[in-house]
């Protein structure tokens, strides 16, 4: 106990004078015994506080007390003190026995711990008393102006918690390279009890640098380790301190910040296990961040939920199994026409999901915000961090189903190993894979490669009938010495072909068509018997006959006319390949 008198020091200067006692228990009434019994003997003076009188040890004061007063407060002093909140500000007179002054004290404290001051005129912290006796009329006015200020300041700390210690324990964690025992106890004691609010918190570590440091990007050592601290302390900072990191992903270089916290989350690791409910609402605020504020990227939450020394990372399960359960409370919603779930029986926050019952009320809406749960799910699938991988790959796979309609090939194989078709059901949600472009084409070519088989060749075929005519054209043009009489003798010829060719054109037309009604049996018949190169090239060449010894040709007008290429015309309109 400390009793503290106005004096003045060798040099005539007014100060206070503090006289410290040790107490045993809540020993102030034996304190006061001492002084009442000192004033009855010395005619009503009170000890005066000598501070050059030296002692020898062994030759403290003794005195023996009996028993405690029993004092028994007023009704009205009872009601007063009820009334009124902690400080209680006494006016001169109101209660002049000090050992009723503390009786005061101890009531109001109620088991806590028991502080008052008597006969004061200022007092710079009057937060840290519980009973206040003001000097004169003046000092009790300016002392509940102050207590009315201070009420309204939510960031005053209570009288019941030892500020002190806290303060040491952040400053001893976040300036040093230790970790005391007694600095972590000090602090989860006061998360255990609900000893501070949040404002309280932060004010502490505002008053450490911390909010500052958060503003203007520092990144020295200390605030690597005060931030890290702050976050678990306060779960609503984590993603504000995910921020701070700059966290880019395993790519790129890891950051000297990111290696101080994993430094300082080592050497906290296994002391923090009791207050696992920090740790999952921290990650509840960082998927919010995600996907809400989208204030992060997908990698800082990777990065938390996979690095090697982080005391978040042993919470990714708890992560996985509450979304996966609100996912089912959601999907077993929809199914009973309940078409909003119940908030309570959630585990994540409502907000999350808003946008995912959207979802579910019309399949064709997309949510890109949910994509970077897309990403984090397979980070952690393929991290090699989880024990069953698919388990995080199903929940990338339904979040990329909403965001994006489709899923990747690889995360739909690695959340369905065993389907052996491109849809699937997760959750209650249907699922389809992104087939990729390659695999598209290859999958249209191997079913119409008879189709196209036969068209490549008739196109070829084709190709070379044309070329060999310009050729044969070409020669007889020089052979007779002049271009123009080139083109009409090359006219008479081609004219006379095509009237020669036109006899036996329809048989020619009846065996393609026959040929291609075959193959769309085949194919319609599911038939996994593919024909040959040299079978497709022979049926061809059977049927499509070119006598060259009585120079006769395809009518390519009349094939192109006949619908087996896809073409058409009009009668008596020319086709593209009209030689008239």
């Amino acid at each position: 106990m400390a009793v503290v008198t106005s004096g003045q020091d060798e040099g005539g200067r007014s100060t206070s004078f503090y006289r410290y006692f040790l107490c045993e228990g809540r020993g102030l009434w034996k304190i006061l015994a001492w002084m009442e019994h000192y004033q009855q003997k010395s005619g009503g003076k009170w000890p005066v506080f000598d501070p050059f009188a030296s002692k020898q040890l062994g030759e403290s004061h003794q005195w023996n007390v009996n028993a405690k007063p029993k004092l028994k407060l007023p009704d009205d002093w009872q009601s007063f003190l009820n009334e009124n909140d902690t400080p209680v500000i006494l006016s001169l007179g109101y209660a002049s026995d000090l050992q009723m002054i503390n009786a005061m004290a101890e009531v109001k404290a109620n088991g806590e711990q028991v502080s008052w001051a008597y006969n004061v005129e200022v007092i710079e912290h009057p937060e840290q008393f519980t009973i206040i006796q003001a000097a004169n009329e003046q000092s009790y006015q300016s002392l509940m102006q102050k207590r009315q200020s201070q009420a309204n300041n939510a960031r005053l700390m209570p009288l019941s918690v030892d500020e002190a210690a806290i303060k040491t324990a952040i400053n001893g964690l976040s300036g040093g390279s230790q970790v005391r025992d007694e600095w972590i106890q000090s602090i989860l004691a006061t998360l255990e009890g609900n000893q501070l609010t949040v404002e309280q918190w932060e004010a502490v570590f505002d008053d450490r640098g911390a909010g500052m440091a958060i503003k203007r990007g520092s990144a020295d050592r200390r605030m690597g380790r005060l931030l890290t601290l702050r976050a678990f302390v306060l779960p609503e900072t984590l993603p504000e301190f995910l921020e701070w990191l700059k966290i880019q992903g395993k790519k790129n270089k890891e950051t000297s910040q990111q290696q101080v916290s994993i430094d300082f989350q080592y050497q906290l690791k296994n002391k923090l296990n009791k207050f696992e409910q920090h740790f999952t609402e921290g990650i509840n605020k960082v998927l919010k961040a995600l996907i809400i504020e989208q204030s992060i990227p997908a990698t800082a939450a990777v990065w938390l939920l996979t690095e090697t020394g982080s005391i978040w990372a042993p919470y990714r399960y708890r992560l996985m199994e509450d979304v996966r359960t609100d996912l089912n409370t959601i999907n077993n919603s929809f199914s009973s026409n309940n078409r909003q779930p119940e908030p309570q029986r959630l585990r994540c926050e409502k907000d999350i999901w808003g946008n995912l019952c959207v979802c579910w009320n019309n399949y064709s809406y997309r949510s890109v915000r949910y994509k970077p749960f897309a990403e984090l799910f397979a980070q952690l699938g393929k991290s090699g961090s989880i024990n069953e991988p698919s388990a995080a790959y199903e929940l990338s796979a339904y979040f990329y189903q909403v965001s994006e309609g489709k899923v990747p090939t690889e995360i739909f194989k690695g959340a369905l190993p065993r389907e052996g078709s491109d849809e699937g059901t997760i959750l209650g949600l249907k699922v389809e894979r992104k087939i990729p472009l390659p695999e598209n084409a290859g999958r249209f070519v191997k079913s119409n490669a008879r189709l196209l088989c036969i068209g490549i060749m008739f196109m070829s075929w084709s190709g070379m009938m044309l070329v060999l005519g310009y050729k044969y054209g070409f020669e007889k043009g020089l052979a007779k010495g002049s271009v123009g009489q080139q083109t009409s003798e090359n006219y008479r010829i081609t004219g006379e072909k095509k009237r020669r060719a036109l006899e036996k054109f329809p048989k020619t037309v009846e065996e393609i068509e026959n040929i291609v009604s075959e193959l769309t049996r085949l194919k319609d018949r599911g038939t996994e018997t593919e024909p040959s190169r040299d079978q497709i090239i022979k049926e061809i060449k059977n049927t499509l006959v070119v006598n060259e010894e009585e120079s006769e040709e395809i009518d390519y007008e009349k094939a192109t006319s006949t619908g087996l290429l896809g073409c058409s015309r009009e009668k008596g309109k020319s086709s593209s390949f009209d030689y008239e």
